[in-house]
Parts: structure tokens; sequence; C-alpha cells
């Protein structure tokens, strides 16, 4: 997906992005429970970086001890292998 606004809800160990607008649901994704590394309020996203792809990792909520994790899709796997060691990023995100 391009980078942008998105909004990002999670409901039943499943992951809906939408765009802005909320006109349609951009992705689902399925999600397994992960825990963050240090207990935060703030609520992130957490990408996996190789070269200049972005991939979403893990999400956190900021209001609960327990975020999602998501599964590396086959694009992700082949770019690891051959681009090289991963970068993590984290973003900061705004409540509405």
């Amino acid at each position: 997906m391009p980078a942008g606004d998105y909004e990002i809800r999670h409901e039943h160990g499943w992951l809906a992005v939408q765009d802005q607008s909320g006109s349609h649901v951009t992705a689902a994704i399925t999600t397994a429970v992960d825990r963050p590394p240090m207990p935060t309020n703030q609520a992130v996203l957490q990408f996996n970086r190789y070269g200049e792809v972005y991939f979403l990792a893990k999400v956190w909520k900021g209001d609960s001890n327990i975020g999602r994790s998501l599964s590396k899709s086959a694009r992700e796997k082949e770019l690891a292998i051959h681009v090289g060691p991963v970068q993590i990023i984290t973003v900061a995100l705004q409540r509405k």
C-alpha cells in the first residue's frame, strides 16, 4: 500500500486497514498475539524495512499489554534472503 493516512482496527484476530476516507477496506490481515518488549501507553506500528520496502510487522494499541504480530509474506521472506538484514522502524500512532 502506498504511504499515507490509514485507519487500523483490530477485530477478532484480524487487522482491518482502511484508507483515510474510510471508503473501503484496503487490507484485512490475520494476526497473532504478541507482547511488547516494554509496557507502554503509546500506540505504535512496527515495520520491517528491507532497502526501501516496508512491511507492517506488529501493532500495539497502547491501552493493552498485548499487541498483534503479522506473518511475513512470501515477498518479505524473499527480500530478507536477498536484501540483507532487516531494519526495525517504529512509528507512534495518533488516536482519533
